[in-house]
């Protein structure tokens, strides 16, 4: 008599659902803008000037720095500022701390250049 036909998946509405989907997430993750970080090297056979160096510790897993004892706030882009301009042509040698991540690093490098800081060098790690 009548055979029942064995009714499957249709996919056209699953594919249409991911489409949707993938629409939905394209159109309102948020991309984080890049910015780069100048880095100069020193010109072979220039005279180099002697200059005030300051290692510029990394501590609180990067939410505070500390220079010449005293502690500053990564966040607290004033007082950092404050810092730098009393010391325009110093260079500030970043050290770390052991398993930190590299983003840590790199935004305490930007800091210090958006505070004014001519010269950011890295500094080896305490063994």
């Amino acid at each position: 008599m009548f055979r029942r036909r064995r009714r499957g998946v249709r996919l056209a509405p699953l594919i249409d659902v991911v489409f949707i989907l993938l629409l939905f997430f394209m159109l309102t993750t948020g991309f984080v803008p890049w910015r780069q970080i100048d880095v100069s090297f020193p010109v072979p056979g220039e005279p180099v000037v002697p200059t005030e160096l300051l290692i510029v510790q990394v501590v609180e897993e990067g939410r505070a720095i500390q220079i010449e004892g005293n502690r500053y706030l990564t966040d607290d882009a004033s007082a950092l500022a404050a810092f730098v301009g009393e010391r325009p042509e110093a260079v500030f040698a970043v050290r770390g701390f052991p398993g930190m991540r590299t983003q840590t690093l790199v935004d305490v490098v930007d800091r210090l250049r958006r505070a004014g800081a001519a010269q950011v060098s890295l500094a080896k790690t305490e063994s």
